[in-house]
């Protein structure tokens, strides 16, 4: 029933030409707010879901608000991963035409649940989350908004809210197969795991590697408290060498390996090491690093897409996508012969 609703029917109900109904649910120019917002109104009520002819159509452009939230503790510099995932998120909904309005939320206002600053602005038709938050603040927000959000880089249950994130269980166990693959057997792993889900994943997926090659897993070689300084764990490993550490990231690699070379330790010929994302700050250590790349601009765009349709009033189940990146062989893994085994 709902798929014989025409764009005639709308305009007749509304006693406005076809043009002016294609025209607001396109989101194109010449529709008034509010009259766009009573052809939604009425599209939505007779249950009208667009043809295959309009879903072919370009996007909608400039009508969208879209809040971006993000927590200041992402962003220790300009430079930080969940910076450029803003970057690449802020061009994309540019060139979509939509409008984006970023808030940066302090750690006393997350804790606090303290709502954004942005959310009671009556324009604003969506916001995305990106990097987890505190689960009350979410949930906080969440009840207190009527528009579709969604969250990027992070999952959470609790949130009726659809969620794009990078493959970071898979990715990890793939880093970890090739390290074991090139005859690295004893391995470390470098990260404080307890910060966020997506470093937790890639820990879990340098344990399944390891349990199905049948190596053991040493713990004096896991350093995943938040305390530790890395300093300290180069020094550590230094008494007993491992073949091979796997960081959490590239930022803990690139710093691993600055204070390897100040110890007169050699990557990789005396130890390899691996990182994360494909983002590091250091072009020298960055041209040599093996590391899994984080697919920032495809998550970007699946999330858009998904809202997108959110804020259009389009029927669908939740979503939770996983983006695959990956894996970036460099010169900082070391192939080891039979005899070094």
């Amino acid at each position: 029933m709902a798929k014989s609703v025409k764009l005639a029917d709308i305009a007749k109900e509304l006693g406005v030409s076809t043009v002016t109904v294609s025209n607001a649910l396109l989101g194109k120019k010449g529709v008034s707010d509010k009259m766009r917002e009573l052809i939604w109104k009425k599209a939505q009520e007779m249950g009208y879901v667009k043809s295959a002819m309009m879903a072919l159509q370009p996007e909608s452009t400039g009508h969208f608000c879209i809040g971006i939230l993000i927590s200041e503790k992402y962003l220790d510099n300009k430079n930080s991963f969940y910076w450029q995932v803003y970057k690449h998120l802020a061009a994309l909904i540019s060139k979509k035409g939509y409008v984006t309005m970023l808030e940066i939320i302090s750690g006393e206002d997350e804790k606090n649940a303290q709502m954004p600053n942005i959310l009671p602005l009556e324009k604003l038709d969506g916001i995305i989350v990106i990097g987890k938050m505190e689960k009350q603040y979410l949930l906080a927000i969440s009840h207190g908004i009527s528009v579709p959000g969604l969250c990027l880089g992070f999952y959470l249950s609790d949130l009726e809210w659809d969620a794009v994130m990078a493959d970071n269980y898979d990715g990890m166990y793939a880093l970890t197969n090739y390290m074991i693959a090139e005859g690295n057997r004893n391995l470390a792993f470098v990260g404080k795991i307890m910060t966020s889900d997506r470093k937790m994943n890639r820990y879990m997926g340098f344990s399944k590697a390891l349990m199905e090659h049948g190596i053991s897993r040493k713990e004096h070689w896991m350093f995943l408290e938040e305390d530790l300084e890395i300093e300290h764990i180069a020094r550590k490993l230094v008494q007993e060498l491992p073949d091979g550490v796997l960081c959490v990231d590239d930022q803990t690699a690139e710093q691993l390996i600055s204070i390897f070379q100040k110890l007169n330790i050699t990557v990789p010929e005396d130890i390899s090491v691996t990182g994360y994302d494909n983002f590091c700050f250091d072009w020298i250590i960055h041209s040599r690093l093996t590391t899994y790349e984080v697919d920032a601009k495809a998550m970007t765009e699946e999330a858009l897409k998904i809202l997108v349709k959110r804020m259009m009033g389009l029927k669908q189940k939740k979503s939770i996508r996983i983006i695959e990146g990956k894996l970036i062989m460099r010169d900082s893994v070391k192939k080891r012969k039979i005899n070094e085994l």
